[in-house]
Parts: structure tokens; C-alpha cells; sequence
């Protein structure tokens, strides 16, 4: 039976091919094939061929935005679905025609723009015709454009028209190791598990936990230290927010330089603790935007032990000393798509951070408050995206303390400053769950003695596994 509607099919585009080659300037023999071609262009051209011989009219415009988008000619769209609307402004059909002429991106256009100048279009549509199945449909259609898939999904409950929207709940987990290195002083390493949910499209939920640990190649010491994050975000539609916190702890060995008038270095124990809260707010609609903050408390202890023998006016005992930490940070950020797949990230920080001793640092005993900032900086990055692969590069322009990277959960304790620094990540799909992530960041230090490093080297290597919705 199948065999035969085919064949039917195929004898009546033979019979309207045939009289539009008999009689090019009849009008419904043109008409005729453009409404049972099945190859776009042939029906494109036949659509052309109707409207040079009717001089334009409503069937014709309505018919030729379909047969243009199919073939894939996304401009005549436009401007045929243009003609349309001037023809017939309160044709409901002619406005959902154009809406959909405006939101589908030509070749090198960015999809967000086209989005957004579907919207009036849309509006058009929906204020002549509000009721009814295809006014559903188009709700459906446009929420799932502009980000909002619980909305389409809402929508296309009641009327099943738009594309498989997948589950309300995504799982996905994480494995990432990290190289760390700052030249001639120290070589380390960390392990990082994460795991995310979202539930019903729109409440996402993150865990996160890492273990670090460093080695001074040259003259001993070293360290290590674990961190646990978590993270709680709501998103409807075009906009959202999320907030988030946790905490690390360490310790670290390292040698000192000999107490005034001995010969041998002490060694110094550090033992820190550090927690941080944030929050983060998001919308995009064409461009994105977001805005954060973070505010960190924590504090360390000196605890030195001197070698025997010290000379007179050294402790003679181990002796500790606490110190209080605070800091901050905000920060926001603009996306703006360029072309298909492009995209130009700008934003700007602003970190401070303020310690002071309890009681008097370690060996010389003076109590002097630091305060570090605000210093700030300027972000600037290119990223390229496409179906399994994500890609972006950039830098940090200026100066910021203690820094906390929110969309990694990572924070940076170092008690001096960072200058620019770079970075390069990039994303590919290994198998439709499977994904490789690596990465690699270069941060300068300021060099205040003739010991200190001036750069910081990072690398990542991780795999995330994306299930899917179900």
C-alpha cells in the first residue's frame, strides 16, 4: 500500500511538472507544482515563477516563506514574509510565517539576534489570533528559542507540536586532576569530584570536593589540603540566580630563614582554614549577563619550632601564632554573540583582602594589620561553540587578591597578588554521555624579593559524563 501512495505521489509531481513545462505562464499550473514538488528548490522556483505571473498576492507569499526556508534561502524569507504582513496585517498565518522567517539565523548569523528580532513578529501573531493550536504551537516554539524549556514544555503539554523537549531531571558527574606549578619554588597536584542534578528543568543542584597537595622541590616543605563546595541555582526562562559556599582547610611545612644571630632555620606550620559564601544572578536575552559576589573569612596559625641551640633571645619553645582573614570579591560580566558559534565575553572585578595577627607575628613580634586592595581588573575572552565542542580563551587584565573562580568553585589563597593572567579550555564530546575537558592557566605574580616565582602554571584534564534528561 505504501509502494502505491508513493508511486501515486510521484505520477501526480511527474503530471504537474509536466504542465508547468507545457504552460510556464499559467498561473495554477505554476501553483499547482509548487504545492506538490518535493524537491525545495524545484517548488522554490515554481513558487517564483507564480508570483512574477500574479504580480504578488497573499497564497503566493504565504507559500513561498515555507518553500524558501526549506530550500534554505533565509533572506527571500524575509523578505517575502515582509510583503506578507503589508498585504495582509491582520493575517495571523502571514505574522507566524514572518515570526518564523526572522527567528531562523542565515548561515553566519549568531541565533540569539535572530531570536530577538522574531519577537515582534511573534507578538503580531499572538494579539490576532491568541486561542487555538497553532498560537499554542508558536507560544511553545518561542519560549523553547528564547531558553525557557520549562515554559515550552508547559505549553506544548496541552497541544504536542514542538520539538522532543527530553526529561524534567539531568544528571551529571565529573573527574578532573590538576598540575600545578610556580617555577623554582613548588610542584603540586589535585583531584576534584563533581556531581550536578537538575530538577524539573529548573532548581540545579551541585556538589563539590577536591584534595590538593604541594612539594618544594628545593630545601624541603610542602603541603596539602582538601575543599568541599556545594552550590543551589534557580532558573526560569531567561533569567536566574544561585547561591553558593564552602570551605577549605590545610597545612603547610616550610623551612624559615635562621632567627637573628643562629645558623639554622626554623620550621614554620601553617594551618588554615578558609569558608566563603556567594551568590551569582544571570539573564540573557540576546546578550548575557551576570553579576556576583563572594565574601571569604577564615584565618591561619603560625606554629614554629626552633632548632636547639638558638641563641639568646629566641623562643625557647614552640610558640603559635593566629591570624584573622576577610576578603571579598565582585564581579559581572557581559556575553555577546558575533556570529554562529562566536561569541565575545567582557566583564571586570574587584577583590580585597585584610589579615592581622592576634598576637604579634611569629619572630618579630609586631602586630601590623594588612590590608591588600581593592584591586581590580578587566576579563576579556573569545568563545567558539558548535554541536560536541566548546572553546574559549582569554584574559585578566590588572591586578586581584585571593581570587574565587565561581563557575569552577575554586578558590586561590595566596597572601600576595596576582597580576594578568590567561587562559585557554576547551570541551569535545567523546561519545554521546562522554565528555573531555582540558585546560590551562597562566597567572603572573608580582616579584617582591629576589626568591619569589613570578608565574603560576595550571593544568586541567577531566572527564564529564552527561546522561542526558530523563
Amino acid at each position: 500500500m505504501f509502494i502505491l501512495i508513493l508511486s501515486a505521489w510521484a505520477g501526480e509531481v511527474e503530471d504537474a511538472r509536466a504542465a508547468a513545462l507545457r504552460y510556464p505562464q499559467d498561473y495554477g499550473t505554476q501553483l499547482r507544482l509548487a504545492q506538490v514538488a518535493t524537491d525545495p528548490k524545484e517548488a522554490l522556483e515554481a513558487w517564483k515563477q507564480a508570483r512574477a505571473i500574479s504580480a504578488g498576492n497573499l497564497e503566493v507569499y504565504l507559500g513561498m516563506v515555507e518553500a524558501a526556508l526549506e530550500a534554505g534561502d533565509v533572506l527571500l524569507a524575509r523578505e517575502v514574509g515582509k510583503e506578507a504582513v503589508t498585504l495582509a496585517p491582520e493575517s495571523a498565518v502571514a505574522w507566524r510565517l514572518y515570526a518564523l522567517a526572522q527567528a531562523t539565523p542565515s548561515r553566519l548569523e549568531a541565533p540569539a539576534w535572530a531570536t530577538l528580532r522574531s519577537q515582534k513578529a511573534v507578538r503580531a501573531a499572538l494579539s490576532r489570533e491568541p486561542e487555538g493550536m497553532w498560537s499554542d504551537c508558536l507560544r511553545a516554539w518561542n519560549r523553547l528559542r528564547l531558553g525557557d524549556v520549562a515554559g515550552a514544555r508547559q505549553v506544548d503539554a496541552q497541544v504536542d507540536c514542538a520539538p522532543d523537549l527530553g526529561g524534567k531531571t539531568a544528571l551529571s558527574a565529573g573527574f578532573y586532576l590538576s598540575g600545578t606549578a610556580v617555577p623554582t619554588q613548588s610542584l603540586g597536584g589535585s583531584g576534584t569530584l563533581w556531581a550536578g542534578a537538575t530538577l524539573d528543568q529548573n532548581l540545579s543542584v551541585e556538589l563539590l570536593g577536591r584534595y590538593s597537595a604541594y612539594q618544594v622541590p628545593t630545601g624541603g616543605g610542602g603541603g596539602g589540603g582538601g575543599a568541599l563546595y556545594g552550590r543551589l541555582g534557580y532558573g526560569r526562562g531567561v533569567a536566574g540566580g544561585s547561591v553558593f559556599g564552602g570551605g577549605s582547610w590545610g597545612s603547610t611545612n616550610t623551612l624559615t630563614e635562621p632567627p637573628i644571630g643562629g645558623n639554622e632555620p626554623a620550621l614554620l606550620v601553617t594551618r588554615s582554614s578558609t569558608g566563603s559564601v556567594g551568590g551569582q544572578i544571570w539573564a540573557k536575552v540576546g546578550l548575557s549577563l551576570h553579576l556576583e559576589g563572594v565574601v571569604s573569612l577564615g584565618g591561619n596559625t603560625d606554629h614554629a619550632e626552633f632548632p636547639e641551640g638558638a641563641p639568646v633571645g629566641a623562643p625557647a619553645a614552640p610558640e603559635d601564632v593566629a591570624y584573622a582573614e576577610r576578603g571579598w570579591q565582585l564581579s559581572g560580566g557581559i556575553g555577546v554573540p558575533i556570529l554562529r558559534g562566536l561569541s565575545l565575553e567582557l566583564g571586570g572585578q574587584l577583590s580585597n583582602h585584610y589579615q592581622e595577627s592576634r598576637n604579634g607575628d611569629l619572630l618579630t613580634y609586631v602586630d601590623i594589620p594588612t590590608e591588600v586592595g581593592p584591586l581590580g581588573l578587566g576579563i576579556a575572552a573569545v568563545r567558539y561553540q558548535r554541536e560536541g565542542l566548546d572553546l574559549v580563551a582569554g584574559g585578566r587584565f590588572g591586578q586581584e587578591i585571593n581570587p574565587f573562580r565561581v563557575g569552577s568553585l575554586l578558590h586561590y589563597d595566596l597572601d600576595r597578588p596576582f597580576g594578568s593572567s590567561f587562559f585557554a579550555e576547551g570541551s569535545i564530546r567523546l561519545a554521546q554521555p562522554l565528555w573531555l575537558n582540558a585546560g590551562y592557566d597562566f597567572l603572573t605574580l608580582p616579584e617582591t624579593t629576589a626568591e619569589d616565582a613570578s608565574s603560576l602554571h595550571m593544568v586541567t584534564l577531566g572527564l564529564v559524563f552527561t546522561p542526558g534528561a530523563f
